[in-house]
């Protein structure tokens, strides 16, 4: 089930990176792709933040008028040696 946010509302991403055994790490880089309903990139945050050892977050402001209604995702990737990870999405909605 989609989680449902009002244009306005700030969204709170968390993300984990994990080794394939399940372990957290930190990654040399990370970065984001928010997508809209229509599949469009509406933003692209070059860093996210430390919360703790392999556990990211990225806060982005919904602004009414300028983001289509619908499923959105969220998806973050970060970088460690010599190999980019990607985390799973994060699904919302705009309503």
């Amino acid at each position: 089930m989609l989680q449902d946010f009002t244009l306005g509302d700030t969204l709170r991403f968390r993300t984990y990176y994990r080794t394939g055994s399940g372990t957290l790490f930190d990654p040399g880089s990370t970065w984001a792709r928010i997508y809209d309903a229509t599949s469009t990139v509406v933003a692209s945050p070059s860093t996210l933040t430390r919360v703790d050892t392999g556990v990211y977050a990225y806060e982005w402001q919904t602004y009414s008028g300028s983001h289509a209604l619908g499923p959105g995702a969220f998806q973050a990737f970060g970088y460690a040696a010599g190999a980019t990870y990607t985390t799973r999405e994060t699904l919302f909605k705009l309503a």
